[in-house]
Order: structure tokens, then sequence, then C-alpha cells
């Protein structure tokens, strides 16, 4: 990913793949068996990637996807959802298709979904679990509320620090961003 686009490495040379926005990140399409599916969050939303032979090529802009700047996602496969953030709008729930390869539906959450307001807000994936840095601590989304709550589990670790980013290694340890300090929590 570039700010220019992706660009794919072919025998020490940088092709270019999608050139329309920069690419923030990559995540393997949830269902794809042979892992050749890939979604993008871009600076205009998602586009989808396909591999074949190792060679990457654009797939298009995933339909419905909204024009927004998708940096952070984290996606549940289970009830076909990519939750995305913009730190500076609040928290994206993009309902899909259950082929993932649509989004259905955008709802988005600021402070009047329980978050500790609009600004600031990160979603990550820790321990499978879908969560929310925010500054007051990490917060989870509670299903049946339509609400977000602060974490239980977390909030034992973390009280109400302001966090940024958190990201779980093979130990389980959780390293996290604070204040522009880095910091784990060992497991």
């Amino acid at each position: 990913g570039h700010n220019e686009g992706i660009y794919q490495i072919d025998h020490h040379r940088a092709v270019p793949v999608f050139k329309d926005e920069g690419v923030w990140l990559f995540n393997y399409l949830p269902g794809s068996p042979a892992k050749d599916q890939i979604i993008t969050g871009n600076y205009a939303g998602m586009n989808l990637l396909k591999e074949v032979g190792g060679k990457v090529t654009d797939a298009g802009r995933v339909p419905g996807s909204p024009y927004e700047s998708l940096r952070f996602m984290a996606i549940d496969s289970i009830h076909h959802i990519i939750w995305s953030s913009h730190p500076y709008r609040g928290i994206y729930k993009l309902q899909m298709s259950p082929d993932m390869r649509r989004v259905l539906h955008t709802t988005l959450y600021t402070e009047k979904q329980e978050l500790p307001g609009r600004l600031n807000n990160y979603v990550y994936t820790l321990a499978g679990e879908i969560v929310i840095c925010t500054n007051q601590g990490i917060y989870v989304y509670d299903q049946a509320k339509d609400r977000f709550i602060p974490s239980a589990t977390y909030q034992k670790i973390f009280g109400k620090m302001v966090l940024r980013m958190v990201v779980e290694d093979s130990s389980h340890n959780i390293w996290f961003v604070t204040q522009k300090k880095l910091g784990v929590a060992l497991h």
C-alpha cells in the first residue's frame, strides 16, 4: 500500500495494481478458501483485489462502500460486518452481504451510541473480539442494545487509559500505544 495506490513487486520493479487513491490496509476476504480475495481500506472506501498465480489484480470498488477514508478495519465474518473507524467521525458499521462483497447498509456510531466521543476512536481485534480504543479505555459493541459499552475484560487491564492502538502478539501479550508512549500488558 502507498499514498498513490497499490503496487506489486515483480522482478525488483514496483508495478501498479490500483492507482485511484491511497491504500491503508489489506485483509483477506472471509470465506475465500484459497485466500485469493483481498479487501482493502483506502482513502475513499474499500476495494477488492484478486490474486491469481502470484499476480494481484484490481477487482473493483466494493459496491455501497462509503466514500470515507477507512484506515482502521476489523471484520466480523459471523455477522457479515466490517467495522471501521475514522478518528474524526466515529465508528462505521458496514453491514455486508453474506459473501462480504457488497455493503448493504452503513451506520455511523458516535457519542449518541455511548462512545465517549466522536473523536479518537480506533477499531481493532483482540483475542477474536472487536474492540474500540477510545479516550476512556476500551469499548465493545453490545449487539442487543445497539450501543457501545466499556469492556469489563479490558477495563481490568487498562482502566480509562487513552488508547490509540492495541495489537496482540503470538504469546497473547497486548502491545498498546497511549499518549505517544508504547507499552505491553503481559499475558
